[in-house]
């Protein structure tokens, strides 16, 4: 079948009118789908703006998303906005976080002239799980360790409190020679050190009649204030007589005022110098006594705790630990004799009594371990005690001297899976 000119010319103007409908209708959908993309686009945004308004305005869930992120983004999110800021710095929020915890380890750095110039550092080790994660994603506080502009000694940390530090302003006025290896005496000047909020405070020294400063306590619990007191015990001589007086500095006030608490006579035996703040009281050890002393701080009054007995046989206790873990007041002694290494760890049950809550053995460990293992194993220290799950489960932290160059030699021992 042949098909004309005008048919063939017809046929295919048929055929193009019917792509341009064609056309015509694909565009026309295109735009539709086009505008009904708009109008979701649209209308997502509007609903994400309103959800951001709803997160925004709910303090609680903003609590929430905030506890549960890194540190470091914290610190991000505190420039957004002035509410963030308040509340990402607010007293409540920051108590509720689990507070990190570290160990700070005094080590001395040799310049040029080691003899005259040795420069103080602290080396910080992570205690808890959480700060397992990377350097840079952990916060970097204690910047002040690392400046520059301190005294050419370094510097020393005295105490620490519940996350407060307690340091001499100037390192270089000792109790005996003038020189950073000697133990600090404590009638400088001290600055109050917060590493969460990088800020610090000058405490001058108390005013008065006091003539030398003998001892410094911090005083903090941020669970019942904001605010943090030091305890200060001064020798005051007078021409006839001497005593020694109790100051309270007060962070609220900002100022010193003199204790209404009379010290105790017969306390020479106290080593007022390592003191612990438990419960509202700092407690203080003894080497000699059967009894100790402790300082209510609200109450401004001293009292009477008893101490363990004295390891084997010995005239006075070598108290390797005294401090805190998992609110309970917790000593180490054992006597001096190098050959054995066995020892207690006491736990304070009440004031009146105390009670052996591990026996630890480190004989077999170290005739198993190796000759060397033995002769450092005779010169450990025990820096902390960690709890774990419950009071009975108690690490301790340990540093042996010589074991690795690297700084390996921090070990901690179990003291409830024996490992």
């Amino acid at each position: 079948m042949q098909i004309t000119s005008s048919k063939a010319f017809n046929f295919f103007l048929g055929h193009s009118r019917k792509n341009k409908f064609k056309k015509f209708k694909k565009t026309r959908r295109r735009r539709k789908t086009h505008a009904r993309k708009s109008d979701d686009h649209h209308h997502h945004e509007i609903e994400s703006s309103y959800s951001a308004e709803i997160v925004g305005g709910n303090q609680d869930l903003l609590n929430l998303i905030f506890s549960n992120l890194k540190e470091n983004y914290r610190v991000r999110f505190k420039i957004v906005c002035k509410s963030w800021y308040q509340l990402i710095t607010g007293q409540k929020f920051v108590l509720k976080l689990p507070p990190p915890s570290d160990l700070l380890i005094r080590r001395y750095t040799r310049r040029t002239r080691p003899l005259l110039h040795p420069k103080m550092k602290y080396l910080a080790v992570p205690l808890d799980t959480v700060s397992r994660q990377r350097p840079e994603d952990r916060q970097p506080f204690l910047n002040f360790l690392e400046s520059n502009d301190l005294h050419v000694n370094g510097i020393r940390i005295s105490q620490s409190c519940n996350g407060l530090l307690l340091r001499p302003a100037d390192v270089s006025v000792n109790k005996s020679k003038n020189s950073p290896w000697n133990s600090c005496s404590a009638d400088v000047e001290h600055y109050v050190y917060n590493p969460t909020t990088n800020e610090s405070r000058l405490i001058p020294l108390p005013g008065g009649d006091a003539t030398e400063v003998t001892a410094m306590n911090l005083a903090f619990d941020p669970s019942s204030s904001p605010h943090y007191k030091i305890v200060s015990l001064s020798r005051v001589n007078k021409p006839y007589s001497s005593y020694t007086q109790i100051d309270i500095y007060s962070s609220e006030t900002g100022c010193w005022s003199v204790s209404k608490a009379e010290f105790p006579r017969n306390s020479d035996h106290v080593d007022f110098s390592n003191g612990v703040f438990l419960n509202g009281a700092i407690h203080w050890p003894s080497y000699t006594g059967e009894t100790s002393l402790y300082f209510e701080v609200e109450n401004e009054c001293f009292k009477v705790m008893a101490m363990p007995p004295v390891q084997g046989g010995q005239l006075r206790r070598t108290i390797r630990f005294f401090g805190e873990a998992g609110g309970r007041l917790l000593l180490i002694d054992f006597d001096k004799v190098p050959v054995t290494r066995n020892f207690d760890v006491f736990g304070m049950e009440d004031y009146c009594s105390w009670s052996v809550k591990h026996h630890v053995d480190f004989s077999r460990r170290m005739y198993s371990s190796g000759r060397a293992f033995k002769f450092f194993m005779n010169r450990f220290h025990i820096l902390s005690v960690i709890c774990g799950g419950d009071e009975n489960d108690l690490s301790l932290v340990m540093y042996i001297p010589g074991r690795d160059k690297d700084g390996k030699g921090l070990v901690t021992y179990n003291l409830k899976e024996r490992i």
